[in-house]
């Protein structure tokens, strides 16, 4: 992995989310229209997502730690999914949706 800051027209005041830590942040404006980010590249040269200012400044031990902080999230996340999936699923009928809106 390895993490590059780049200039960028960044349209619009929405929020990035950081693609190691999963933090919301908003890129740092740096002069006329042009932004900063820190974007993430694997080994292969593609773009993954962008870090946080944090994230951007960390060793690679803090990194590899919140990496794998998140791998185990995405872990217990996949398995309620799984289990979820595995039960009956009973969408609602029409007729229940229309009673709804009355």
């Amino acid at each position: 992995m390895k993490i590059v800051w780049e200039t960028t027209v960044y349209a619009g005041n929405g929020p990035s989310y950081c693609a190691i830590c999963t933090d919301r942040f908003h890129p740092l404006r740096a002069r006329g229209s042009l932004s900063l980010l820190a974007v993430v590249y694997n080994q292969r040269g593609q773009a993954c997502g962008e870090a946080c200012r944090d994230c951007a400044g960390a060793s690679a031990e803090v990194i590899r730690r919140l990496l794998g902080e998140r791998i185990d999230k995405l872990r217990s996340d996949l398995q309620d999914l799984e289990a979820l999936a595995a039960e009956p699923i009973e969408p609602p009928s029409l007729e229940q949706e229309f009673r709804a809106h009355l």
